[in-house]
């Protein structure tokens, strides 16, 4: 058998690998390194969940940027377990080049995947994506996309945004108006009581 073929037949296996072998699969395609790169790539796109989410978790400790504009392509999958390894994966290996593309699939994705991706940006302090995260935010009616974004903007913004936060001081979710509330805080303005029943006339 050619190592190409022993490398096809040990992906193929992931479809239906329990967890302790799939562990034991991945370490051993791991092995052959950047030749095993193009196979995972084909991959990604595979029918059985099982293959393209564990292809994308192989592929993230593989240094080789042959797999970023496919891993990009498949943080939109419909799948969103998919979409999910993929944004992890982007942000683990390459978080300097991530920021732009999870930024612009930001729209298109499946509702897990987006607050994964507004977690990944706010973990890589990525203020380039406050105007997307506002434009989110004003659109979802997701209470918890709303506090996702919201916790995002207290990190990423700054005393400007504050005229967004004080809009959902008034939401119908605790949460929400509990994370407004902690945005406007680290901008620096303390929010009582008094505050909200001035602000309700």
């Amino acid at each position: 058998m050619s190592q190409t073929d022993l490398i096809q037949a040990l992906i193929s296996l992931l479809d239906s690998a329990e967890p302790l072998t799939s562990s034991a699969l991945s370490e051993r395609i791991l092995e052959y390194g950047s030749k095993a790169v193009p196979y995972l790539i084909e991959a990604l796109s595979h029918t059985r969940l099982s293959r393209s989410w564990r292809a994308a978790n192989i592929l993230a400790e593989i240094d080789d940027l042959r797999w970023f504009v496919p891993m990009v392509m498949a943080v939109r999958a419909d799948n969103p377990l998919l979409g999910h390894a993929a944004a992890n994966a982007l942000a683990k290996r390459y978080p300097e080049y991530a920021i732009a593309p999870l930024v612009a699939a930001l729209p298109f994705c499946h509702a897990i995947v987006q607050l994964r991706i507004i977690a990944i940006l706010e973990e890589l302090r990525a203020t380039e994506a406050i105007p997307q995260l506002i434009e989110l935010l004003a659109s979802s009616d997701s209470t918890t996309m709303r506090t996702a974004i919201l916790q995002a903007l207290g990190t990423l913004g700054n005393k400007s945004l504050s005229n967004i936060a004080r809009q959902y001081l008034d939401d119908p979710d605790p949460h929400v108006r509990k994370r407004a509330r902690r945005c406007l805080a680290k901008f620096g303005e303390l929010v009582t009581e008094a505050n909200l029943l001035t602000w309700s006339f």
